[in-house]
């Protein structure tokens, strides 16, 4: 009966021209001024309960859409005040952004998913989980803003993440100095990436007797990423010995990207060396 009501009721705004139908289902305001006076006019507190609903409903009538619609559902439970389901939705809506390239939209996402861990109460999500929550997206937008050349940005979001990780995690606090040292290059700033690498270094303090498989790989990307450095700081013989000194750890557990990345710069160290000829070896 009250699903016969709402349906009379649509019909007639459709009719006044408040409304238009958008897809099944589905209809939006006509003006952007009347969606205003109307949400206006609702207390806050229903709105939140409809928000709410209007998210549940959705992911009910359009389950197989969920991922498509993860904006949507983000917005919703934003507006609900339901701060963990609205930043998983965000999230989810940034990584869904960035396989079309929307990197700018993405990083909007990102940050809207993290004000949303910011606000979430203790009772929905532990302090804990909120850092970590937290440091995963931060650490999303300094990828994204480095993809796109804002490094600066990318520093700042690296920064945030730095605050919030484990004093004791080596491996994401060496992962935070190489990335930072990526940015530099990238700004062509070789000289402040070579020392950010260094501390790369230090924080992981890996050694080859180290067993942990997730400080080896860090290991490997970190020489990997001096390569750059030291290409445009001109200073060959440490480029090639860096690729000779990494490349039996690149064969033995290097990733197909490592091992691609570690040929990069056996090229790199020969362009340097060969004034650019393009030799047998290249």
């Amino acid at each position: 009966e009250a699903g016969i009501e709402i349906d009379g009721a649509l019909v007639e705004l459709t009719r006044r021209g408040l409304l238009r139908r958008q897809a099944e289902g589905e209809f939006i305001f006509k003006h952007a001024l009347t969606h205003e006076v109307a949400y206006g006019g609702v207390l806050k507190s229903r709105r939140r309960t409809l928000h709410d609903l209007a998210a549940k409903v959705t992911a009910a009538v359009f389950p197989a859409e969920i991922e498509e619609r993860s904006a949507e559902l983000g917005f919703h439970y934003e507006r609900a005040e339901r701060r963990e389901r609205a930043a998983a939705f965000l999230a989810a809506a940034a990584d869904r952004a960035l396989l079309t390239f929307s990197n700018a939209e993405a990083i909007a996402f990102y940050r809207a998913a993290v004000e949303q861990i910011r606000l979430a109460a203790n009772s929905e999500l532990p302090a804990r989980d909120r850092r970590a929550r937290a440091a995963d997206l931060h650490e999303r937008i300094a990828d994204t803003c480095t993809q796109i050349g804002r490094q600066e940005e990318a520093r700042e979001a690296l920064n945030e993440v730095a605050a919030l990780l484990e004093e004791n995690d080596r491996v994401g606090r060496s992962r935070l100095h190489r990335k930072e040292g990526s940015s530099l290059v990238a700004d062509r700033q070789p000289v402040e990436a070579i020392e950010a690498f260094d501390r790369a270094d230090a924080a992981l303090g890996h050694s080859p007797a180290d067993q942990d498989p997730a400080a080896r790989r860090e290991w490997i990307e970190i020489q990997l990423a001096r390569g750059w450095g030291d290409y445009w700081l001109g200073r060959t013989e440490q480029l090639a010995a860096g690729a000779e000194r990494v490349r039996p750890f690149v064969e033995r557990d290097g990733s197909a990207q490592q091992r691609a990345n570690f040929f990069r710069n056996v090229v790199l160290a020969a362009f340097r060396r060969d004034r650019y000829v393009i030799s047998d070896q290249v």
